[in-house]
């Protein structure tokens, strides 16, 4: 430790000075840890609810679009709607409409 031309009160005084300036800048952080820590975790449940409610809406709208679906295919006839049909022009052999095609 370097020579000091004060006296030793004056030191106490002085390291007094610097434990409490360092332990009041300490607990100043740790309030405002406390406080970041608790709007982090009141962000954090309103992000959490917000979420549950889209999955929430997200699963009924999926049991919707299931439901519409099995409608669907138990409102489909037995038979196709549309068919296809092939006839031969007139005066033509069934051969040569192949070959055309």
């Amino acid at each position: 430790m370097p020579l000091c031309a004060t006296s030793s009160s004056t030191l106490r005084r002085f390291d007094k000075s610097l434990l409490s300036a360092a332990h009041l800048c300490l607990q100043q952080n740790l309030e405002a840890n406390r406080q970041t820590t608790a709007e982090s975790e009141n962000q954090f449940q309103a992000w959490r609810a917000s979420w549950n409610e889209r999955t929430e809406n997200l699963a009924l709208r999926l049991t919707r679009i299931d439901s519409r679906l099995v409608a669907l295919s138990d409102a489909r006839p037995s038979r196709p709607v549309l068919s296809l049909v092939g006839s031969t022009p007139s005066g033509a052999d069934a051969d040569d409409c192949s070959a055309a095609f």
